[in-house]
Parts: structure tokens; C-alpha cells; sequence
């Protein structure tokens, strides 16, 4: 006679839940050795055992129950060979999804070190060398107002996620020189992201290496109008002219901080060349 254990020793013994069991058996997936009729409690064998050991350690692996039970019901070497190569590929992808997410967070908290530690001089213009830079732009509806841009981010955000680009938290927008001229600096043209190298996308675009007019602003969105104001006086002042768009780096901003009167923006208009300093 087989020896049997209670549904409830199972458990025990097995590290799970008598509910996980009872799961088991509805779906068909581990059958009791045999059902009490007089209570309907379950009673499982040594087999039911071995078979639960299969099943926990698949699972453990990330193997999803219906293809477990695919498994369970023609095993064989070449089929198990098979399934292990499968969940083998399934963990490499994880690792580098994993190893992406890292990427994105020591990114992320490179800026908010640098942001930490950086004495930053606000309203006060200044020039600055840049080297080429790489985004992905996407152009915003008009007008290029408050409501536009916050919908600009969830588009481009949405469509990151859609081409399985990495987002790096990292966001801009660009405004044209018409209109910093015609003093509506917050009516914005594009959003975009940087990112790490040039790719294939209709999307792609890169910001000219060269020499920038900049200013750190500490402010709402909606302020724009007074950094604008020093730039242009600083650029009169010094007879340089520039060339558009202006490009609005976001480096503390909704990610980093609650307050809006504390985000940090650095904008810069590219000097026409041959007028650096």
C-alpha cells in the first residue's frame, strides 16, 4: 500500500499554500493521488511528489503554468532540452532589460549627484562649448502651449516604449527664435531626449556641437520670459548674433522635485560660428 500525505502535510512539506494545491487541481495541472469521498480532502503519493517537484521548479524558473503543463504531459529529453533553451533566452532578455533599467537609474542619479553638488549661477548668461548630441525629437502640436507640452511628454514617452528606446529621464524642448523674438519664449516647437548614439528612427535628430549662449533659470515653466530677456540682452550687448532653436534642458523637474518653483532649466541659443569667445 502507498504511503499518502494529507493536502495539508503537502503543503508543508512543499513550502506552499493547501490553496495552491486545491489551484493545481482544478486546472488540471497536478491531480490528488486520491480524494477522500466521505470529505473530499486530498491525498497525494510520492509520484504526486515528484511531479510537484518538476512543477515548482519550472515555475521558480519563470516557466508559466499552461506551458508546464504542456511540458508535464509528453516529457522527454529533447523536449525538456527544449524548454530550458526557451526559459534560457527568456532570462538573457530579462538580464539585459535588468542591465537597461540599471543604465537609466546610474543615469539618472548621475544628474541628481551632479544637480546635488553643482553651485549652480542662475540668471546669469554665459558661453559654453557643446559637443554633438543625440535625441529623439518629436515635434509639438500648436500651439506649443503648457497643456501641449505635458501631452508632448507622454507622447514621446509612449512612443519610446513603442520602438524599445530607453528613456533616461533626461527631457528638453526646443523654441524657435521667431518666437523668443516675438516674446512668447514659452510656446514650444519640439520636445525631445537625448540619448546615447546615433540610431535609425524618423525621429532621430542631433544638436550641432559648438558654441552655446546659456543661462541656468530656477523656475516655473510659465517664467520663461525673464532668462529669454537676459539672453538676448547679453547677446546685444556683446553684438554675437545666434541662430535657432533654443534648446531647454530640463536638470531638476518633475522627477526630482514636487515644487515647480524649484525646477532647473539650462537653455542655450547656438552662436553663428566664428563669433565664440
Amino acid at each position: 500500500m502507498k504511503t499518502v500525505f494529507s493536502i495539508g502535510d503537502t503543503a508543508k512539506i512543499h513550502h506552499i499554500s493547501k490553496q495552491t494545491l486545491i489551484y493545481y487541481d482544478t486546472i488540471g495541472l497536478l491531480k490528488p493521488y486520491k480524494v477522500d469521498p466521505s470529505n473530499n480532502y486530498r491525498y497525494y503519493s510520492m509520484d504526486e511528489f515528484a511531479i510537484l517537484d518538476v512543477i515548482l521548479l519550472l515555475k521558480d524558473l519563470g516557466v508559466p503554468l499552461k506551458q508546464i503543463q504542456d511540458y508535464l504531459k509528453k516529457r522527454t529529453v529533447s523536449s525538456s532540452i527544449e524548454l530550458f533553451e526557451q526559459q534560457q533566452k527568456r532570462i538573457d532578455e530579462k538580464i539585459r532589460s535588468l542591465k537597461r533599467t540599471k543604465d537609466k537609474i546610474t543615469n539618472k542619479l548621475a544628474v541628481f549627484r551632479d544637480y546635488a553638488q553643482e553651485e549652480f549661477v542662475f540668471d546669469v548668461p554665459f558661453i559654453h562649448h557643446f559637443p554633438l548630441r543625440h535625441v529623439i525629437e518629436i515635434p509639438m502640436e500648436q500651439p506649443g502651449d503648457l497643456l501641449q507640452f505635458n501631452i508632448s511628454i507622454k507622447k514621446l514617452m509612449m512612443y519610446l516604449r513603442k520602438q524599445n528606446i530607453d528613456f533616461n529621464y533626461q527631457l528638453g524642448s526646443t523654441t524657435t527664435l521667431q518666437n523668443i523674438k516675438n516674446g512668447l519664449p514659452d510656446i514650444n516647437a519640439s520636445i525631445f531626449t537625448l540619448i546615447d548614439k546615433p540610431m535609425k528612427d524618423p525621429f532621430y535628430r542631433t544638436i550641432p556641437a559648438g558654441d552655446y549662449v546659456c543661462i541656468y533659470f530656477k523656475g516655473n515653466y510659465e517664467d520663461f520670459s525673464k532668462p529669454y530677456q537676459l539672453l538676448l540682452q547679453y547677446i546685444e550687448d556683446h553684438g554675437y548674433t545666434v541662430k535657432g532653436p533654443a534648446y531647454e534642458f530640463s536638470i531638476s523637474d518633475m522627477y526630482t522635485v514636487s515644487n515647480s518653483a524649484e525646477y532647473v532649466t539650462e537653455i542655450t541659443l547656438e552662436l553663428n560660428k566664428g563669433e565664440s569667445i
